[in-house]
């Protein structure tokens, strides 16, 4: 692999290390919260926790962040900030999780160039998170930013959790394996993915909407591509992709697994990346075209059925919504701009020569389609998409979130700098 291709690798794809170990022996119950194993820190993989010495305890309700010498204010930040995210979950979903506390530990660390984020379990087998601080670069918002477990994967994992093990209320079927015979396992298929995968993703989206409002911090410190890291980055463009094959998506499912140099990259195949953000776009159709309470009310419903597997929660979203959510995923479509792009942020780290461009954060055009609206329009390979129409565009998330704001144009108009000018073009939304 080119050195360049390595690097970009490096920077796309942040390592979840596994492991965990300290005085207090860190383990996970098999009863327990289900957790991706990739992400799940195993007491005999990891020191990061054996030798710390801590410094003190921020606590925050119900979110407690053990720190080491000198980060506390940084730990008293972060505790707010997660104890805030959670709350604003709480106020706008209603939907409790199912352990009362958090814990968080803030460690230095001399050597950021891999991310090393981890989900850990804690000894009382409450899933955690371990943070690391840059010591030349140990502000509130470098943490957060260069974390990307947090808070996209911490609330993620413990939103899904908590819709298993419910202390209180109608627990969602998972799928599962049942051994029958001595050699035959039964996958038993309860099709509860897409909700709880979008739901999962739409509280943690909810939890960065909390952490990026709060005055106490300062995004404009950081990039914003690295505060979306980890996020669901293709929503509308997944879920017309995806379509209603979205409700038959199951624990077991197997689909190609996306350019692993970068997501971004056309594949004209379903990927396990495109069902996960389809689930998230869907949650958030719904909080667009029937209110935000109206996701309050289907999880306040889930406690009225008797088992909450695929077909019951397809039948009381239909009830709630007064729509057929299938009907309305299959007629969704989203335009197709043909474009491919990375985070200029990330990209200037492998392509030194973009960091002295006018603009310091945008969209880096990577491909685009032969055939497509962007190609008709003249967008070009290279070009830096900074703003759409009046919006400023700055990662994927932000272009997606304006095109579907804009979908019903019949043309936008694209800000681009193209070298070292600043061009605008039409272009045609492809409906």
């Amino acid at each position: 692999m080119p050195r360049e291709q390595l690097a970009l690798l490096l920077i796309l794809c942040p390592v979840l290390t596994a492991g965990c170990g300290n005085g207090e022996k860190l383990h996970a119950n098999g009863k327990a919260i289900r957790v991706h194993k990739d992400t799940v820190a195993r007491a005999n993989e990891n020191r990061l926790l054996k030798d710390a010495q801590f410094a003190g305890t921020m606590k925050a309700g119900n979110i407690q962040v053990l720190y080491q010498a000198g980060l506390q204010n940084q730990a008293d930040c972060i505790a707010n900030l997660t104890y805030k995210s959670f709350s604003r979950i709480l106020k706008l979903t209603g939907f409790r999780t199912s352990t009362a506390n958090r814990t968080m530990y803030l460690l230095r660390s001399d050597s950021m160039l891999l991310d090393v984020s981890q989900i850990v379990w804690t000894p009382d087998n409450v899933l955690g998170l371990i943070l690391l601080a840059q010591t030349d670069d140990d502000s509130c918002e470098s943490i957060i930013s260069h974390n990307s477990v947090f808070p996209f994967g911490f609330v993620h994992e413990i939103i899904e959790g908590s819709l298993f093990f419910r202390k209180e209320g109608t627990a969602l079927e998972p799928d599962y394996k049942r051994k029958e015979f001595v050699f035959f396992n039964r996958k038993i298929l309860n099709y509860t993915r897409w909700f709880r995968e979008g739901f999962s993703t739409y509280c943690a989206y909810l939890a960065h909407e909390a952490i990026t409002s709060d005055s106490r911090f300062d995004k404009n410190q950081v990039s914003h591509a690295m505060l979306l890291n980890g996020f669901c980055l293709h929503p509308f463009s997944a879920l017309t992709k995806i379509g209603k094959d979205l409700f038959t998506w199951h624990l077991f499912s197997s689909f190609p697994q996306e350019n692993l140099l970068s997501p971004n990259l056309p594949n004209p195949q379903k990927t396990t990346s495109d069902y996960y953000d389809g689930s998230f776009g869907l949650f958030m159709l719904i909080r667009d075209k029937f209110g935000a309470d109206s996701i309050h009310r289907i999880i306040q419903g889930i406690d009225t059925l008797k088992y909450a597997d695929g077909p019951a929660l397809i039948n009381l979203t239909n009830k709630i919504l007064n729509t057929d959510i299938e009907q309305l995923v299959e007629d969704f479509h989203f335009p197709q701009t043909g474009l491919y792009m990375e985070p200029l942020s990330f990209y200037s780290l492998v392509k030194p020569e973009l960091k002295d461009l006018s603009v310091s954060e945008g969209l880096y055009v990577m491909v685009v389609e032969p055939g497509s609206p962007a190609e008709k329009a003249g967008i070009r390979k290279g070009d830096v998409i900074y703003r759409l129409n009046d919006k400023d565009i700055k990662a994927n998330l932000d272009f997606e979130f304006a095109i579907y704001q804009l979908m019903n144009y019949q043309s936008v108009t694209v800000n681009i700098l193209r070298d070292e000018e600043e061009v605008a073009i039409e272009l045609k939304l492809g409906n």
